[in-house]
């Protein structure tokens, strides 16, 4: 890749272009205007003619001149681009870069004088009197006006003039000069100062001295010639003036050709920020936001510029200094601060952006330990609330947690002395115990409670489902807490029981056949919730059970087992003369045992008593073994007599079985 700029050219008084005219041979560029000789020459000419009253020449120069010629010139040169043709600026100091664009400021140099020249003495040119035994220096800048000074030579009445020279004081410059009219000595100058002076004044000037009195200077031998010297009057612009400046605006309202302020005059420029920023770290997401004081105009400075030219001449130093106010620590929940308050710092031109942090730390906890300084699992460790008042400090008397199954050495309420540092708060862990019960499902008691122990600790798992045990007449029907784990607390297993339901004859209408046994369902001796399967159904007289055995769907209910009830046997036609009976044996008291046997309580598993099962055996032997008379009716008859008696007999036993049951 191939870069290329474009040149340019410095175009002189010495070798001057014509606009217009190719600037390459082979280009299209043209030169511009502005640089042609008279572009970049400026002449100012003095002339001073030497004459009499009446306007002769008289020869009155130091070497007899008539008319004297001074010229003072003025030079700039230009700087074009080759390529565009465009007058870029001017070179002020010869070294082919463009050093201003203001044409006005190009010149070399910006200001000349015109030398002093004496007058020869009247004497020598055959007068009495020369207004002007010298013409005084005179200083011109480029574009004043060519200048024609006189010098005139008379005699008696003596006839004389003056000048009046405005000087700039500031720069040496002179700004004006004025040919007093001709006047006789000793008549009084028609001329004033005032105009000329308010003039430069409004041009931003101020009066030094003033060697002419208007209104009453006249005219004297000699010095005749004045002088009015004026300098720049400067202005300090400061940021807090009532009446602010504007730059762009006429420093000279009263001047149509003023300079304007300059942007360095913009209150902007002349105060200067200050900030106080509070950082906070240290609290996670709910780290505030930091905090920032700012004084726009903590720190002034002042411009002083020249109201002739505008430009500005000096800028003072930063001044000044500020002192922040403080800021309140916010207080986050969980964290301390290091810093209740923050802030109050003084801010000054070499630190202009003060700074401080407040580091926030979380809050330690309260932790349950074990007598060995273990952390208890699992036990809540509360963190520390921060005090609401006091961002730095926790709450104090912070009561301590609650933790299932532990007691504390020490109930008392906790105060931290270091809200950054854990305060371990020791525990002694409890014990339980374990109870067994037996109850119906009221809650009576039906077996004396058991202990299973009283050291058990908070976790520990218990079952006793296998301790359930069989109670006659109660089967197990539910088991409450026999299976679990201890929580804070003593605990109780309740093995639940209800009663055994009952076997009930019941004649084919559903109805319970008085005095029939209802015998109670038989415990399983190995299973407390079961009964005794197939257990037999009970004997009852002149009736036939509907099944041989019973086997409970629930064993808590009763259940009615049908019973038929047996045909009665019927007499005979013609009953025949029984024979003589024989002689019955002596009938036993009450209370006293015969050939039957008293009934015995039924054996588990059975629904009748054995003995009562012998008795019918035998009665029933009796009844084959009563004595034959050989004759049937009488057999007969003495069989029915024997049966009643028999049946009389089974009847009274039948009742005294069925009230010992019943008891």
């Amino acid at each position: 890749m191939v870069h290329l700029k474009h040149a340019t050219k410095t175009i002189t008084p010495e070798d001057p272009a014509t606009p217009g005219q190719p600037i390459n041979p082979k280009g299209n560029a043209e030169y511009p205007n502005g640089v042609a000789k008279d572009d970049l020459t400026d002449a100012v000419t003095r002339t001073i003619n030497y004459v009499d009253a009446d306007g002769n020449p008289v020869k009155g120069g130091p070497n007899g001149e008539t008319t004297i010629k001074q010229t003072v010139t003025f030079k700039r040169a230009a700087v074009i681009d080759k390529v565009t043709g465009q007058l870029l600026g001017y070179d002020t100091n010869n070294d082919g870069q463009v050093d201003t664009t203001d044409a006005a400021r190009a010149w070399s140099p910006m200001h000349g004088e015109f030398d002093e020249v004496e007058s020869k003495t009247p004497a020598e040119v055959g007068y009495l009197h020369v207004d002007r035994p010298k013409v005084n220096v005179y200083g011109v800048v480029p574009g004043d006006q060519d200048i024609v000074e006189k010098v005139v030579y008379s005699n008696d009445p003596m006839v004389v003039a003056g000048t009046i020279q405005y000087i700039d004081d500031t720069t040496g410059v002179l700004l004006d000069e004025d040919a007093l009219p001709e006047g006789e000595v000793g008549t009084k100058i028609n001329y004033t100062t005032a105009d000329k002076i308010k003039n430069y004044e409004n041009k931003g000037y101020e009066l030094v001295s003033n060697t002419f009195t208007d209104g009453t200077q006249t005219y004297a031998k000699a010095g005749n010639d004045f002088v009015v010297r004026l300098k720049h009057k400067t202005q300090t612009i400061t940021p807090n003036d009532p009446d602010l400046v504007t730059p762009g605006e006429p420093i000279n309202p009263n001047d149509p050709n003023s300079p304007v302020y300059p942007p360095a005059t913009a209150r902007e420029n002349l105060i200067k920020a200050a900030t106080q920023t509070i950082h906070y770290v240290g609290a996670g997401d709910q780290t505030p936001a930091d905090k920032v004081q700012t004084k726009e105009d903590a720190f002034t400075r002042t411009v002083t510029i020249d109201k002739v030219t505008g430009k500005v001449l000096s800028t003072s130093d930063w001044q000044g200094s500020e002192t922040f106010g403080t800021e309140n620590t916010p207080v986050v929940d969980g964290y301390h601060a290091d810093k209740k308050t923050a802030g109050g710092l003084t801010a000054t031109v070499a630190d202009p952006n003060v700074e401080e942090t407040v580091t926030y730390t979380p809050n330690a906890k309260i932790v349950p330990v074990d007598p060995n300084g273990n952390p208890i699992p699992g036990a809540d460790t509360p963190t520390y609330p921060t005090d609401p008042a006091d961002p730095t400090k926790v709450v104090p008397n912070e009561p301590i947690p609650d933790v299932p199954g532990y007691t504390p050495v020490d109930p008392s309420p906790i105060t931290p002395t270091d809200p950054g540092k854990d305060t371990p708060v020791p525990y002694t862990q409890n014990q339980y115990g374990l109870t067994e019960q037996f109850v119906d499902e009221d809650g009576n008691e039906l077996s004396p409670s058991a202990s299973k122990g009283s050291s058990y600790k908070r976790g520990d798992a218990f079952d006793v489902t296998g301790d359930a045990k069989v109670i006659n007449g109660y089967v197990l029907v539910k088991q409450d807490n026999t299976k679990g784990t201890f929580g804070n607390g003593d605990e109780t297993a309740k093995f639940i029981y209800k009663k055994l339901g009952r076997i009930i004859p019941v004649d084919p209408n559903g109805n319970p056949i008085p005095g029939a046994d209802t015998p109670i369902y038989q415990n399983d001796p190995n299973d407390p919730s079961k009964v005794v399967p197939n257990e037999p159904t009970p004997t009852v007289p002149g009736y036939t059970p509907s099944t041989p055995s019973v086997t409970p769907a629930d064993p808590t209910k009763d259940t009615p087992v049908p019973y038929t009830k047996n045909e009665t046997p019927t007499n005979p036609s013609e009953p025949t003369t029984p024979a003589n009976p024989t002689t019955p044996s002596q009938p036993t008291a009450p209370g006293t045992s015969t050939n039957l046997a008293a009934p015995s309580p039924a054996a588990p598993g059975q629904t009748t008593p054995a003995n009562q099962q012998a008795a019918s055996s035998t009665s029933k032997g009796k009844s084959a073994t009563l004595p034959q008379t050989g004759n049937d009716q009488n057999e007969t008859a003495a069989a029915a007599g024997l049966g009643l008696a028999g049946l009389s007999s089974l009847l009274a036993l039948f009742g005294t079985r069925k009230k010992r049951h019943e008891d």
